[in-house]
């Protein structure tokens, strides 16, 4: 029969955010635009048979790197349709190359899937969609789908979803999110029976990292944005601790409505401290000798709204003004917590393409295999991952188009103290190129007719390897 179809699964490009100067990412992660340019005018120029499709698996652009006026402030959410268009046009403005390229993949005849993630949650509000139907030149003749509501693609005996949704920290309300597209849809206000709230990891993006990224450059490379990196932000600024305690109350109300359990999430009930929760869910075991590294007795609870702003971030025990001695405290005794909370944040597994320490994306996994899906396709961790899930079925991670962090593991150890001091010296200088990568993948899947014939997690490497 043959091969008649082959889908091409990028997720978490991450378009978005202002270019620095010459050596600096400015406000965005994604600094490989121009190859992935060529890649999409690749995939252009592929002839009719077979059929050539293009899937973004979510995190397209990112209007979390979209800041407004200058100093940049920055939101959760644009609830506004035509704001929200305006900061698109804004990204598509900046990267008119990529947008052009994918304008010519589908005057070519081919297909294009876009699917939301959680940081380009406003794809879905009506004027957004308009600005980047005219941007791509969609016309009926087109192949162009757009899917929203959190519904997932199938392919043959393949289902792709960006995976936000099996994490509390970044699953969206697209119920509540329906109803105020279908308002704006009519040119109705908002109404507060429909409001959206946006999930608690675009608060930790706008309200803490966005604000400490021009200290901490890797800061925003953390991802996802969820209770993994909390421990890493407080040892970086205790003073966050009070407007981290709302964030985490809010992710602790979101696992705890949630339908579906998956393993690894915070404990739903009976979380009278939410930050002490989430650092104990992050280092089980190891929590109070954090605490103790940390300076703190105990995190204290969080009264009030905890759906308001929050408190501003007090940078006075910044590690940065550590690093920079505007401070009395000596840069030694802060080392011990700030190990601790890396070792928690990444280990020696965390790169691996075969193993999936976050059993919550294994178990999604798992229970989709179930439905008769022989290959189940996520996004959103950014790190790429092919893992058999057991006999018949397997589990791909697409991985990311934008830059990660990759902390040394050698100076991580107990001892290696001087090593991780200089290490950490060399972040108060912004020195991290060694540590910053982009390594691109995506997953190809080739089918027969309605079924995946194989499927292929790829490092792009140029033309030749697509």
């Amino acid at each position: 029969m043959g091969i008649t179809r082959q889908a091409f699964v990028i997720s978490d490009l991450h378009l978005g955010g202002l270019y620095g100067a010459a050596n600096d990412r400015g406000s965005r992660i994604c600094s490989q635009v121009t190859t992935l340019t060529k890649f999409v005018e690749a995939l252009a120029t592929r002839p009719a048979a077979p059929r050539t499709e293009l899937v973004v698996n979510g995190d397209f652009v990112d209007f979390l790197a979209e800041g407004d006026g200058s100093p940049p402030q920055w939101t959760p959410f644009v609830a506004n349709g035509d704001d929200a268009a305006s900061k698109l046009r804004a990204i598509i403005a900046r990267d008119r190359l990529f947008f052009d390229a994918l304008r010519r993949f589908l005057d070519g005849g081919h297909r294009l899937v876009l699917l939301p993630g959680n940081h380009d949650i406003e794809l879905a509000l009506p004027a957004v969609r308009t600005a980047l139907n005219d941007a791509l030149g969609v016309t009926g003749n087109h192949d162009f789908h757009f899917l929203y509501d959190g519904e997932a693609y199938v392919v043959g005996d393949a289902i792709i979803e960006h995976g936000d949704q099996y994490d509390p920290w970044n699953r969206v309300d697209h119920e509540s999110l329906r109803k105020l597209r279908a308002q704006q849809s009519r040119r109705h206000a908002e109404r507060d029976a429909h409001r959206f709230l946006p999930p608690p990891g675009s608060r930790l993006v706008s309200e803490v990292i966005n604000p400490i990224k021009a200290d901490y450059p890797f800061v925003d490379l953390l991802k996802p944005e969820n209770e993994a990196v909390i421990p890493l932000l407080l040892a970086l600024e205790p003073g966050s601790r009070r407007l981290l305690g709302r964030i985490a109350s809010l992710c602790v109300r979101a696992a705890a409505s949630a339908a579906r359990s998956y393993s690894g999430d915070i404990a739903a009930t009976g979380a009278v401290d939410p930050l002490r929760t989430v650092v104990e869910n992050v280092m089980p075991g190891r929590s109070a000798e954090f605490l103790a590294a940390l300076g703190e007795d105990q995190l204290g609870e969080f009264a009030g709204d905890i759906s308001s702003t929050g408190d501003a971030i007090d940078r006075g025990r910044g590690l940065a003004r550590l690093l920079t001695a505007r401070t009395g405290e000596p840069l030694d005794t802060r080392l011990p917590a700030l190990r601790l909370a890396m070792r928690a944040l990444e280990n020696h597994r965390t790169f691996d393409r075969h193993i999936e320490p976050l059993p919550r994306y294994l178990d999604a996994a798992a229970a989709l295999s179930r439905n008769s899906f022989r290959f189940v396709v996520f996004g959103h961790t950014h790190l790429a991952r092919d893992i058999i899930i057991d006999s018949h079925a397997r589990y791909l991670n697409s991985g990311t188009w934008a830059d990660v962090i990759e902390f040394p593991a050698h100076v991580l150890s107990d001892d290696q103290l001087e090593a991780f001091r200089r290490f950490v010296v060399a972040m108060g200088t912004r020195d991290l190129a060694d540590w910053t990568k982009c390594i691109p993948t995506y997953v190809r899947l080739d089918l027969e007719d309605d079924r995946v014939a194989g499927a292929e997690l790829v490092e792009y490497q140029g033309e030749t390897n697509i």
